[in-house]
């Protein structure tokens, strides 16, 4: 078993968490002019390196390391809940580390731009004048937020979305790759939005409502709900798609705004759900069309 070498000092940077985001931060980190010191495992992950960063011990561990290491940078996945990524802010915070923000030095950052503790910035993002950040956001690559863009506390931006001028986007919302949202939106706290989506007026109450529906706040196999939860909404655009189950609801006079979506029961239509989703072909054959 080789030996781990740990990079010590207090200007040397510990990633709380480790998986794919972990592994993409080493190089971020490094391009920033830090050092990444070692990784800290959760109390049921892998004890293993990411991205030639050795491990340094588990959650439980962070206390001894306190003397050695004032500086911490949360790299927990986003496919898990943004409470357990806020319950390891709070813990460092506790334990007297100072949040390290990590900006890639090609990304863009116009003027009167404040960004927060604790961020990853990833290269070739684009901030524009009086945009801000709060803590632990994830700006993947490539991410354009136009002047006055607004993030709350552990917001997930996936490679390529697009913030119009002034969106808000409220605590722990996590948004897939190439996402499109208009201008003058506001995200609710926890929505979930998959990849290559565009969240217009119209289509913004759709996501509310399964968001609520399918809400994942929990610290463990938070993962797994997420995978679910993204097929479950490739579903749910389809159906809203063919307007059998969701349909608008008639406005007051002078009202200009789309209303939720509201649920209707069609005894008439029938739709092959199977056809959606990932089934084996012996299921689908046996089971056929669902009757909704």
């Amino acid at each position: 078993m080789s030996e781990i070498v740990m990079n010590e000092g207090r200007d040397a940077v510990l990633l709380v968490g480790g998986g794919s985001l972990c592994a993409a931060a080493v190089p971020l980190l490094q391009a920033a002019g830090l050092v990444p010191a070692g990784v800290i495992h959760g109390p049921r992950c892998d004890f293993a390196a990411e991205a030639g960063v050795p491990p340094l011990g588990r959650d439980a561990d962070l206390a001894r390391l306190r003397p050695d290491f004032s500086r911490a940078v949360v790299t927990a996945p986003h496919k898990q809940a943004a409470k357990l990524r806020r319950l390891l802010h709070d813990a460092l915070r506790e334990l007297g580390f100072t949040l390290v923000s990590a900006v890639h030095p090609d990304a863009h950052r116009e003027r009167d731009v404040l960004v927060g503790a604790g961020n990853l910035i990833f290269a070739d993002v684009s901030l524009a004048a009086g945009c801000r950040t709060g803590t632990g956001c994830v700006l993947r690559a490539g991410v354009r937020l136009e002047a006055g863009c607004g993030l709350e506390d552990h917001v997930h931006l996936g490679e390529g979305a697009h913030l119009g001028e002034g969106v808000i986007v409220e605590e722990g919302a996590h948004l897939g790759r190439e996402v499109r949202v208009d201008a003058g939106l506001r995200l609710e706290k926890n929505i979930f939005v998959p990849d290559n989506v565009h969240l217009t007026h119209r289509t913004l109450p759709l996501f509310r409502f399964l968001s609520k529906l399918l809400c994942v706040d929990t610290e463990t196999h938070a993962g797994l709900l997420f995978d679910f939860q993204e097929k479950f909404y490739k579903i749910a655009l389809q159906l809203h798609g063919r307007r059998t189950f969701f349909r608008r609801s008639r406005l007051p006079e002078g009202r200009a705004d789309f209303p939720p979506p509201t649920l209707t029961h069609s005894a008439t239509r029938r739709i092959d759900l199977l056809s959606v989703c990932d089934v084996p072909e012996p299921f689908r054959a046996s089971q056929g069309s669902t009757s909704l």
